[in-house]
């Protein structure tokens, strides 16, 4: 069925056509002009869509206050004070201690005295304060630990270097008779005898010597010479202190000693030995063994059981405590060390140490190498 067209839309092209006839025929302008104002207006455009607001803009960031100024940095406190400097260590040693020759009548030729055994340089009280005695001898036989033996000995005032008394020994000449009584000679007060104690020296200017009534000869003699000082000092590479020495106190036990009964006495012990250079004893605990080196042997014993029997033997009395360990299977043969406090020393201790070993693999000679060190815990 045909479409039926609405009213308006009916008006609208019966105006258009009348507007196309009048053209056609000629018409006025103001006829178009007529029938266009009849026209329907168009439709407006749509407004157009609003533009939207624009944005507020974003307020500034604030502006960072500064920040407040770093506080002061505290000053370091002061460092402690260094401890007080140990004292130094005695230099390297010269290889002897020098010697002394001894002339007199009483001998068929002067004796000279340079030391094979270690010297004796022990505190003592004097009359005039602390005193050291220094006694240098040198045996016949220095494989022999009860050899004769030739010795010069000075009695002096440490603080001062004053000397008290000297004297010297000598033994028999070797063709002398059996039973022949040594010679003795003292001074006191003395003439030509020095001691240095800044140097470490004692030295004999042509000194005069009285025979004593104990001498198998009554004739004078004179000594010169020099000797330098021991120093028993610890030396360098001695891991035990003062302190461990003093507060040692080991376990007594003379056959069947173990380690574990002298562990106070552990350490690195480095004195001084029979030529002037340094020596040493090691008391290992752990592996169970004792060394002794010094400028000739160097031996290490271990410990050892056998029999039910060990080879470490420890005593223990008011004035020594000692440790000695033989070499497994050859009891002559041994390593030791002994403590002792200086009587006339308060805070001191004396250390010594002793290597007997046989000589060409026999224990009938037995060589004797001795080896000290002192400790003080007085602070002096």
């Amino acid at each position: 069925m045909p479409r039926k067209l609405p009213a308006r839309s009916l008006s609208s092209l019966a105006v258009l056509m009348a507007v196309v006839s009048l053209g056609a025929c000629g018409g006025s302008d103001d006829v178009t002009a007529d029938a266009v104002a009849e026209a329907p207006s168009p439709a407006p455009a749509p407004a157009p869509a609003p533009s939207p607001a624009p944005s507020p803009a974003p307020s500034p960031a604030p502006v960072p206050s500064p920040p407040p100024p770093p506080a002061p940095t505290p000053s370091p406190p002061p460092p402690p004070p260094a401890p007080a400097p140990a004292p130094p260590l005695p230099p390297p040693a010269p290889t002897s201690w020098g010697q002394v020759t001894i002339d007199s009548t009483a001998f068929a030729a002067a004796r000279v005295v340079r030391p094979n055994r270690l010297p004796v340089h022990d505190a003592e009280a004097t009359s005039f304060g602390a005193g050291r005695r220094l006694a240098m001898s040198q045996a016949s036989d220095p494989l022999r630990g009860d050899a004769p033996f030739d010795s010069v000995s000075v009695r002096y005032v440490v603080a001062t270097g004053q000397v008290l008394s000297a004297s010297v020994i000598v033994v028999p000449e070797p063709t002398a008779p059996v039973g022949s009584t040594n010679y003795y000679a003292t001074c006191s007060p003395c003439t030509g005898v020095t001691v240095d104690v800044a140097a470490g020296t004692v030295s004999f200017a042509d000194t005069a010597l009285t025979a004593t009534a104990l001498s198998g000869n009554a004739a004078p003699a004179r000594a010169s010479g020099t000797y330098r000082l021991p120093d028993w000092r610890p030396r360098a590479g001695t891991t035990v202190q003062a302190a461990d020495v003093a507060a040692c106190r080991i376990t007594a036990n003379a056959i069947n000693g173990v380690m574990s009964d002298i562990a106070c006495l552990a350490g690195t012990y480095v004195g001084t030995g029979i030529d002037g250079g340094a020596c040493s004893i090691t008391i290992d605990v752990v592996a169970q063994r004792f060394r002794f080196v010094d400028s000739e042997k160097d031996h290490s014993f271990d410990f050892a059981v056998s029999g039910g029997f060990s080879n470490l033997g420890s005593f223990r009395s008011a004035f020594v405590q000692s440790a000695t360990i033989s070499r497994p299977g050859v009891p002559l043969e041994t390593i030791s060390l002994s403590v002792a406090p200086v009587p006339t020393a308060p805070g001191q201790y004396k250390v010594v140490m002793t290597n007997l070993h046989g000589v060409a693999a026999t224990t009938r000679t037995l060589y004797n190498r001795e080896c000290r060190v002192d400790f003080d815990t007085s602070g002096s």
